[in-house]
């Protein structure tokens, strides 16, 4: 992660297409209110600026937790950070996300590479007095069992002696841990910008290797091409809200050591909601509209694993390691259509390629 990208986010660069994001902090006390906002031209070749708009466009259909960007006891573990390639709800009891959402439709696709890109440090954390999670705690040579106890994550023989890889000759670990994206870094490639805010340690969940270059982005990939080659042709707007649920039965976290308080939580499972709009944006997501939910752990095809969005709601909801409820579709559509779209599973596939 270069050092520069915590002040390249509050800057303007130059678009050939698309459209180019910026960030800027909102103090709570202005949101609602009218504000000026002064942009600084920096050298002498003219900028021109058309159609700016302000929008959490990733939350359109609701903050599934409510989450708020309040620092207190209450928001702790469900902390909104809002950026220009998505939304998150942040849980500082367990270091990573509760969920994450984003907007994906044909825009957000270019050229821009993730090559040599390793993950950072979230900034908007910073004044949080929470624990900033790094790249190399997601190292998992340890983890923690159901005890609390801090076990080394090697897999041993019956002498206590590590059971070594027959090809590489390093020891075999317990558990193989990715650093697995929740937006993944395919979604956006406009611009460098865009491609760096997926590799901050606020939008990763410790994912089973297997699973996470699997089934998980298989899924992905699923999404990507639906937006890219609609099966009608025309134009795909969809949201996704994605994250992990409860925590792993046998082991509670992972981390490059035993030091970090509380260690990063490993989820038992992943979820993922999927709407869909057509050419007509104003319009609520009947285009395609379901819910994923799989353990975390090697799986083959996700569509064994749909659920319809109201079922999800209550299994999210019955997990008693968050202090909130999940509650998807409260904003900008009718009581009536959020119940019929929760309800049962619409899912569209790519025209050929």
């Amino acid at each position: 992660m270069p050092a520069s990208y915590g002040d390249d986010r509050y800057k303007i660069g130059y678009g050939l297409q698309g459209f180019e994001t910026f960030h800027i902090d909102i103090d709570r006390e202005l949101r609602g209110q009218p504000a000026t906002l002064r942009l600084e031209l920096e050298g002498t070749e003219p900028i021109y600026l058309d159609n700016i708009f302000f929008k959490s466009e990733s939350l359109k259909w609701g903050n599934p937790t409510e989450a708020r960007a309040e620092l207190n006891s209450q928001y702790e573990n469900n902390y909104l950070i809002e950026k220009p390639q998505y939304s998150l709800s942040y849980n500082a009891s367990k270091n990573t996300i509760n969920w994450v959402s984003w907007k994906l439709n044909q825009s957000w696709f270019g050229s821009a590479s993730r090559s040599g890109l390793g993950f950072g440090e979230d900034p908007a954390l910073d004044n949080t007095g929470w624990d900033r999670v790094k790249h190399v705690d997601y190292n998992a040579n340890y983890l923690q069992d159901k005890n609390g106890q801090a076990v080394e994550n090697v897999q041993k023989d019956d002498y206590g002696d590590p059971i070594l890889d027959p090809e590489t000759g390093e020891p075999i670990p317990i558990i193989r841990i990715d650093r697995g994206h929740l937006a993944p870094a395919a979604d956006r490639t406009r611009t460098r910008k865009d491609v760096l805010a997926t590799f901050l340690t606020t939008n990763i969940l410790p994912q089973q290797q297997t699973n996470n270059r699997g089934i998980w982005r298989t899924l992905e990939k699923h999404i990507q091409d639906v937006v890219k080659r609609p099966p009608n042709g025309g134009h795909l707007d969809t949201y996704i809200i994605a994250g992990g649920f409860e925590v792993n039965q046998q082991y509670n976290g992972i981390s490059q050591n035993d030091s970090l308080d509380p260690l990063i939580h490993l989820p038992r499972g992943l979820w993922k909601v999927a709407l869909t709009v057509g050419d007509n944006i104003n319009e609520p997501p009947t285009t395609s509209h379901y819910g994923v939910y799989m353990g975390n752990e090697p799986r083959s095809d996700w569509q064994q694993f749909t659920i319809n969005i109201e079922e999800l709601e209550k299994l999210l909801s019955a997990d008693n390691t968050i202090p909130f409820q999940y509650e998807f579709l409260t904003s900008n559509v009718t009581a009536s259509e959020s119940q019929t779209i929760k309800g049962n599973n619409k899912i569209i596939f790519p025209s050929p390629g």
